[in-house]
């Protein structure tokens, strides 16, 4: 190939890379400034009128996924109470990322083939617990950086859930190592308190704490069951059952499949007098849910589908359509944005963008 050709070849490769290159950054960047820029305006909340998507993003892609054309999918969504931060859970990783900028902070990979982890925020969003294929990290997040208060290192813990008490002077975990225990720490220092040893629950595929960690339930897809943290006290059981999952207040929203119907179990008076029916089809276990902070709403996905239920009133007063298939849903505390991570690899947020007038 002659000189002048060669070098006009590669001037003109380099050209179409920096060209597709600069667009999609362009084009990046525009969609978060009008994300950003919506978000502002929110004022609404979801339940005073329809709901629209008021902006999109590209979500980083892992080197892996990308290689092999797959979209690897957000697995689960939590915001912090003071609406400043949010973390996404894939299959190989954990982000935190700033809002309302829409910054990602930071990135938690494990030291080994096996990826483990979870994460909560404490009540007052200043602090972050993560557990990390079997090592406990507490970080600091204030001043808008994210620094490291303690660690426990040595694999000793298996953890289905873990979350801060509601004063956030204890870090609570659920550890299902050598047995099934509630494990208990000093969320500042990182010191032991003490451990209470649950009844065995063999074959069980959840344990989940309550918002306020006062609660812990177990169960499979025949029996749930619901028992003090601090004590070990059984609270409540029910059977023929395929899930149920705590809402912010403590009630206990039970779900079969099969019929796509559920009942609301009451903490406080100990009945389930509030049954709905949902129209859609659902997943089991029941993973694509939120629920606002009041515990009035429940946001559920179905495939392409966001439905929001009204529990109080019983009845849906939303139905949003999403282009691709939705994986997982988050609703900020003050009930004015709803995060949604779908298929294509995009975070999207919805609100009510309507005046108020």
């Amino acid at each position: 190939m002659p000189k002048r050709l060669k070098i006009y070849f590669t001037g003109g490769i380099f050209c179409v890379i920096f060209c597709i290159t600069g667009t999609s950054w362009a084009r990046d960047y525009l969609e978060l400034s009008n994300v950003r820029s919506n978000i502002s305006e929110v004022e609404n909340s979801i339940l005073t009128g329809d709901i629209n998507n008021i902006g999109s993003i590209m979500l980083p892609q892992s080197t892996q996924d990308w290689a092999f054309g797959n979209t690897d999918e957000v697995k689960k969504i939590q915001i912090s109470s003071n609406r400043k931060w949010f973390s996404l859970q894939y299959d190989d990783r954990l982000e935190v990322w700033q809002m309302p900028d829409i910054v990602l902070k930071k990135t938690f990979y494990s030291d080994s083939f096996f990826w483990d982890s979870t994460n909560a925020f404490s009540p007052d969003g200043s602090r972050l617990a993560v557990w990390l294929h079997g090592d406990i990290l507490v970080y600091s997040m204030a001043n808008d950086s994210i620094n490291l208060l303690w660690k426990i290192e040595g694999k000793n813990y298996y953890i289905a859930d873990l979350g801060f008490s509601m004063d956030g002077h204890e870090l609570v975990l659920v550890n299902q190592k050598q047995g099934y225990h509630i494990d208990v720490f000093n969320a500042a220092s990182g010191d032991f308190v003490y451990t209470v040893t649950m009844p065995a629950q063999n074959g069980f595929s959840q344990n989940k704490l309550s918002y306020d960690s006062k609660y812990v339930i177990t169960g499979n897809d025949q029996v749930v069951q619901i028992y003090e943290r601090r004590s070990g006290r059984l609270i409540h059981e029910l059977e023929q059952v395929q899930s149920g999952t705590f809402l912010p207040n403590n009630d206990i929203l039970f779900w079969n499949c099969d019929q796509a119907n559920g009942k609301v179990w009451d903490m406080e008076t100990g009945n389930d007098e509030r049954p709905f029916e949902i129209d859609y089809g659902c997943q089991s276990p029941l993973e694509s849910i939120a629920f606002s902070s009041d515990s009035r709403l429940f946001i559920y996905a179905d495939l392409h589908d966001m439905l929001v239920w009204d529990l109080q009133n019983e009845k849906q007063v939303s139905h949003v359509f999403m282009q691709s298939a939705i994986s997982e849903i988050a609703v900020t505390p003050d009930q004015q944005i709803i995060i949604i991570a779908t298929a294509d690899g995009r975070l999207n947020f919805l609100a009510n963008l309507e005046s108020s007038n």
